[in-house]
């Protein structure tokens, strides 16, 4: 059985219908996962404990009634369902099967889309992003139309059905969360003060409620306006195509990457030949740093650093290596292709090497970045060879480095804490191409 390499057509149209109330529904899932987060459910359901246990000074009124049902029925969506809707909407890691096939496309699209209406609106302004199209925005409007079928194709009735059956739960137990009762009994003065002091004093975890919150917001209003344009975004030339909406959904593009990155920056790393340092707040211009650095270390080694940039993004998750990926690939004019290392590897011998050589090439063909996301085992020793799947696992980590090695494009690479790239940029077989290395350092709690 051969695994075939799919991957996202990011230069030309999309004959997939655009069916607004699928994109909608996308974004319905999408604006309840970033609330489920931020702690919604979980806060409540650390709340319905501490009343059950009678640790929360409530009298007999509406909320007790309220609490004590929640105790009694739990008739809400399990957490597995849930996170099993998220994933088939939007591809979010932690779920199973049972609601379908995931969409592994969204988050590259998504990143993608919003960084092109940053970037657009910066150069060209807040309007004009679709109608009348243009070489200007030919860019974003690939961007949009690729992101609004993606969201079209996986938000059909099944989804449909989890979306206003979820969006009816956030609102009995965000009204729940906002009773001034219960406020009082927590010396909380809104909802969202709440939801962060119970999971601070309570559940002894750290909060990012704001980020998630704004992101929430600022994404439903990205998937309305994507809605809006479903007949525009088919065809952006017909008469009568309008763009409208253009200033909110940029201001919504602009909140977004602000929540994405978070307040993580890119300190000076320690002194290193193969380090680049970055200390730049805004991810948009930290690329465009990057690429200058680049830039200038090619013109001192008499090569062209800006087609042949080998990049290495080394942090926790959720600090904005993928971010960064896309913003950078966005500010050298490239797509960006991000490879799931699992998604390719073949079960049978020789089914790995063919998906890479496949890769590959298209990558060169197309003039495509390539982002290699939770790169991890490429930095590690090989495991010690055991039986047969171990040698050929081996094999397969060898055959992807020499073709990292000979890979003539842009290449970035992104790593957790725990992979040991120092070790492995000073071994012989790193030490063929010129990483350049950003650090990405925890975010603050």
């Amino acid at each position: 059985m051969t695994v075939d390499v799919e991957l996202p057509d990011l230069v030309t149209g999309t004959d997939t219908e655009i069916v607004a109330d699928n994109v909608r529904a996308v974004g319905a899932i999408y604006s309840v996962w970033l609330l489920d987060q931020a702690g919604a459910f979980r806060v409540v359901d650390r709340i319905v404990e501490l009343f059950n246990q009678g640790l929360v000074p409530l009298g007999q009124g509406r909320v007790s009634r309220a609490l004590y049902r929640l105790w009694r029925q739990g008739d809400r969506m399990l957490a597995q369902d849930r996170a099993a809707f998220y994933a088939r909407a939007m591809g979010v890691p932690g779920g199973d099967a049972s609601a379908g096939e995931p969409n592994r496309e969204f988050l590259s699209l998504w990143l993608r889309f919003v960084v092109a209406v940053s970037m657009f609106a910066r150069q060209q302004g807040n309007s004009g992003l679709l109608v009348p199209p243009t070489p200007a925005n030919a860019a974003l409007r690939a961007a949009a139309r690729a992101l609004a079928a993606n969201a079209s194709a996986h938000g059909g009735e099944m989804v449909q059905r989890a979306a206003r059956r979820l969006i009816e739960e956030v609102q009995q137990l965000l009204g729940l969360l906002n009773e001034p009762e219960l406020l009082a009994a927590f010396g909380a003065r809104n909802v969202w003060q709440l939801i962060d002091r119970v999971h601070r004093e309570h559940l002894g975890l750290p909060s990012h409620v704001a980020r998630y919150r704004s992101q929430a917001s600022a994404g439903s209003r990205v998937f309305d306006w994507l809605a809006d344009q479903a007949a525009t975004l088919s065809d952006p030339a017909a008469p009568g195509g309008k763009s409208k909406g253009d200033a909110a959904v940029v201001e919504a593009a602009e909140l977004l990457l602000a929540a994405m990155a978070g307040d993580a920056q890119m300190p000076e790393p320690p002194p290193d030949a193969a380090a680049v340092a970055l200390e730049v707040p805004d991810l948009l211009f930290a690329a465009q740093e990057l690429v200058a650095a680049l830039d200038l270390a090619g013109e001192r080694n008499g090569v062209s650093a800006g087609h042949d940039i080998a990049a290495l993004f080394h942090g926790p998750a959720g600090t904005g290596k993928t971010l960064a990926a896309h913003v950078l690939a966005r500010s050298l004019s490239l797509p960006l292709y991000r490879i799931d290392l699992a998604a390719i590897a073949g079960k049978y011998i020789g089914e790995t090497e063919k998906n890479l050589a496949a890769l590959f090439e298209r990558a060169e063909r197309e003039g495509a970045a390539l982002f290699f996301d939770e790169a991890d085992a490429l930095f590690g020793k090989r495991s010690e060879v055991r039986d047969s799947h171990d040698r050929y696992a081996n094999a397969a980590i060898n055959d992807l480095l020499q073709r990292i090695e000979a890979f003539e494009g842009v290449l970035i690479l992104a790593a957790s804490p725990q992979a040991d790239i120092d070790a492995a940029l000073a071994s012989d077989e790193w030490r063929r191409r010129r990483w350049r290395v950003v650090r990405f350092p925890r975010p603050r709690a």
